[in-house]
C-alpha cells in the first residue's frame, strides 16, 4: 500500500473521468498523497560568530538551528541543504539578515541544486562595518526527485566577514 507522490499533471491523466471505472484505491491513494504536498524549511535564530566568506561561492553554512515543518523533503541541518522527494514546481525561498563585521564589503548568495547554480535564485547587497544587512530570494522551480536545495555565498571582490543573526531556507511544491 505505497502511496506515490505524482504530479498534477499526471494526476489529470489518472483521475481524467473515469468512464472505463479505472480508478481504484491505489490512484485515490496517491491523489491524496499528492494532494498532501511536499515542503520543508530549516531556520537559524540568535546570530553566530562571525563568519569569513571568500571571494568565490561556497556553501553557506549558517548555524541552522532546528527544522520546521517539513513532508515529502528531506531536511539535511548539518549539509545546509533540503533534498527534493518528489518531482514538480518549487518556490524555492531564502532570507537571511547579518551584521558586517569587516570593511565595507558586498555579498552575493545564489541558490543552488547539486551544487549548480539555479537560474533567477540570487541576490547582492552591500553593507559597511557593523550594518545589519538583509539577503534573499524567492522563485518557482522545477525540480525532481534527489535534487537538492542549498545556498552558497559569496564576497564580491575579496573576503568579507558576516554574522548570520538570522536566516530561513524553504521549499513548497506549487505544481
Amino acid at each position: 500500500m505505497a502511496q506515490t507522490s505524482r504530479t498534477f499533471a499526471q494526476l489529470e491523466v489518472l483521475l481524467a473521468d473515469n468512464t472505463a471505472k479505472g480508478i481504484g484505491p491505489t490512484d485515490l491513494r496517491d491523489f491524496l498523497e499528492s494532494a498532501m504536498g511536499c515542503y520543508g524549511s530549516m531556520y537559524a535564530d540568535g546570530g553566530s560568530t562571525a563568519a569569513s566568506i571568500g571571494a568565490t561561492f561556497a556553501l553557506l553554512v549558517p548555524p541552522w538551528s532546528a527544522a520546521g515543518p517539513y513532508r515529502n523533503v528531506v531536511v539535511d541541518l548539518a549539509g545546509s541543504e533540503l533534498e527534493i522527494n518528489a518531482d514538480g514546481i518549487y518556490r524555492v525561498t531564502f532570507s537571511a539578515s547579518g551584521i558586517v563585521t569587516g570593511a565595507t564589503d558586498r555579498f552575493a548568495v545564489e541558490g543552488r541544486n547539486l551544487g549548480v547554480k539555479i537560474a533567477g535564485l540570487t541576490a547582492e547587497v552591500t553593507g559597511t562595518l557593523t550594518e545589519r544587512i538583509y539577503l534573499g530570494f524567492s522563485r518557482s522551480v522545477s525540480l525532481e526527485s534527489g535534487d537538492t536545495v542549498a545556498v552558497w555565498a559569496k564576497a564580491v571582490g575579496g573576503v568579507g566577514d558576516l554574522t548570520i543573526e538570522h536566516a530561513q531556507l524553504s521549499v513548497d511544491r506549487v505544481g
